[in-house]
């Protein structure tokens, strides 16, 4: 067994039952210490705007329960989609812990990843926005030398996956090396 630690969650990866337990951090200390030095400056204000703030913005309720709904997100919209380019969560307790297949991030050099899912997606906007999911190749990895996305509990990454997350599946390539080849095209030119 190892450990990653994520924005959100806590994951446990089990190479010998071939899952991966991903767990929600819930910062209740570190919410605390931000209440209570908007108490002591009085700044009501910041205050009402953190906790007004949306699950997706930051803010109080990310912080409590941003990996909850994560969780939730990821299990809901592997449930409801079965797109190919999603690593299967097989189960969820309500976002408390999700089951997910394992998967070993892709050793991918992430300059790379992101020139072809931005090639193959026509340099979607949400793409480039989300560059969390989709910069980082350790939310990545490869099953069968098929690309799949190991971390797609948002929903800008649900936006992108709905319209090319097929696409993606079938079209990336990851033996191709744009470093090399950006490298190739200079040594052309000079």
């Amino acid at each position: 067994m190892y450990f990653k630690k994520g924005r959100h969650r806590a994951v446990f990866i089990f190479p010998l039952l071939a899952i991966a337990i991903k767990i929600p951090m819930m910062r209740l200390f570190k919410t605390t210490k931000i209440v209570l030095r908007r108490l002591v400056h009085l700044d009501f204000k910041m205050m009402h705007r953190e906790t007004t703030r949306s699950l997706d913005c930051g803010g109080y309720k990310d912080m409590l329960f941003g990996g909850i709904v994560t969780n939730w997100r990821e299990f809901v919209f592997f449930r409801k989609t079965k797109n190919p380019f999603l690593q299967p969560t097989h189960f969820s307790f309500f976002g408390i812990f999700n089951i997910q297949k394992m998967g070993e991030p892709c050793s991918i050099d992430s300059y790379d990843l992101i020139h072809q899912v931005c090639l193959i997606t026509n340099y979607k906007v949400a793409v480039v926005d989300d560059c969390h999911h989709f910069s980082n190749s350790e939310n990545f990895c490869l099953d069968d030398g098929k690309l799949k996305i190991l971390d797609y509990g948002s929903r800008k990454t649900h936006e992108v996956i709905i319209e090319y997350g097929t696409k993606i599946f079938e079209l990336f390539d990851p033996s191709i090396d744009y470093t090399k080849i950006e490298r190739e095209k200079v040594a052309k030119k000079t």
